[in-house]
């Protein structure tokens, strides 16, 4: 196994890369990275990661790499064929061993879906030679998650759905063999649990992020990496972050989100200090990437960012508020409402789901959570996703990694 130092630096593989959380891991776990490989299709994540770690090499579709262990050469785009399925044999559950060196005899590759896949390499493009020191992977959680059981059973639950691209990670780690892997994913039921499990050969880890954020996000994580300890409690509080403004405030802004005729808003100097110093973290946050910011200025983001954040009042919303405050048709599924020390674990949507990210009381209704507190809560810098649309940061944070709880887990490479 190679030894992993701050001088000597590792080749990592991350597949379903997002924007990198992977790499911000790394950086704060003090591991040098010689070489970074991104497999991604958000287009927008990939520009992202591009912005920030230009030497990152992207690769592209997950279905599309291949790692000849033969010749030792990773490929991306790399076309393959279904030579055979074990579809097609409806007496058999699985190939046998026998069967297996036969394929394998071909260069043909007999992967955990059943397929055997021929691979068409010479076409391809080869992005990397040698041995593949780690590889990261948090392939699609959807038909894991408790949302997608709470809607549709178990209708491609699992590894049914589209969480069976956990086979192409699956596939990818038995061509390179790296030295290390270290996979994510949601708290699923039992079964499945044991299912990846025992694809991977090792009992999964149960870390909430709620141990080193203000986020309840309880994950599943698969590794190598031995002595992996729970890190200790850090106690942050979420009421300590909420971004806060002035009552009236809170009413100008609803009003001039949904309505034409706009309402004035002025601050005295007085109510700009006092909203500077209520959000002092965030303050000292945004000052990080522009130095020069103003109090007037940071409370003109402060309250941007909060009016688009504001949500209109909908059927459906009004439902998953009265659910909050205990009461209605949906009260019996418990979705919290952050007034306790944690919000609910960061999603693709804010509140659609039992475990809702952040429902807070604004004006006469509620707000979602702002793209800089949607940092925060995965604890990652707000100078890393500051040019990120609303959309975007919800999208791209919902997918990503918690990072403190990651680097606390890579920092045990060394």
């Amino acid at each position: 196994m190679k030894n992993i130092t701050k001088e000597n630096g590792i080749v990592v593989l991350s597949l379903f890369d997002g924007m990198s959380c992977g790499r911000l891991a790394l950086e704060s776990a003090q591991i040098k990275v010689d070489k970074y490989i991104a497999s991604e299709i958000k287009t927008f994540a990939i520009a992202h990661t591009q912005k920030h770690f230009p030497s990152t090499i992207q690769i592209g579709d997950v279905t599309k790499v291949y790692y000849n262990k033969w010749n030792k050469t990773l490929y991306s785009h790399c076309e393959r064929e279904i030579v055979d399925s074990i579809a097609n044999h409806p007496t058999q559950s699985e190939w046998t061993p026998s069967q297996i060196k036969a394929f394998e005899k071909k260069h043909l590759e007999v992967c955990d879906d059943g397929n055997i896949y021929k691979w068409l390499w010479k076409k391809a493009i080869p992005v990397h030679e040698g041995p593949i020191d780690l590889i990261l992977s948090g392939s699609p959680c959807q038909s894991f998650s408790s949302a997608h059981y709470f809607s549709y059973g178990n209708k491609e639950y699992g590894l049914s759905g589209k969480s069976g691209l956990f086979y192409e990670f699956l596939r990818i780690l038995k061509e390179a063999n790296p030295t290390y892997y270290f996979f994510e994913n949601v708290k699923m039921k039992k079964q499945s649990e044991e299912e990846l499990s025992n694809y991977l050969g090792t009992k999964a880890l149960h870390i909430n992020s709620n141990l080193l954020t203000y986020q309840n996000r309880d994950r599943l994580y698969w590794t190598n990496i031995k002595g992996i300890t729970m890190p200790q409690d850090a106690k942050l509080n979420f009421q300590d972050f909420k971004l806060k403004t002035l009552p009236r405030v809170e009413h100008i802004i609803r009003h001039n989100k949904f309505h034409e005729d706009k309402l004035p808003l002025t601050l005295t100097k007085y109510e700009i200090n006092k909203i500077a110093k209520d959000n002092h973290w965030a303050y000292e946050e945004m000052k990080k990437f522009k130095p020069s910011m103003t109090r007037k200025e940071f409370v003109d983001e402060l309250h941007a960012q909060l009016w688009e954040a504001t949500q209109k009042v909908m059927p459906f919303r009004i439902k998953m508020w009265d659910a909050c405050l205990n009461k209605g048709p949906y009260a019996s599924k418990n979705l919290d409402l952050p007034t306790s020390t944690k919000c609910g674990a960061l999603t693709l949507k804010n509140d659609r789901t039992p475990s809702t990210s952040g429902l807070i009381a604004f004006g006469d209704f509620y707000r979602y959570l702002t793209r800089i507190e949607m940092s925060k809560a995965q604890g990652i810098p707000y100078s890393y996703t500051k040019d990120f649309s609303y959309n975007q940061a919800n999208n791209a944070l919902g997918d990503a990694w918690s990072t403190p709880i990651i680097a606390h887990c890579l920092s045990f490479m060394k």
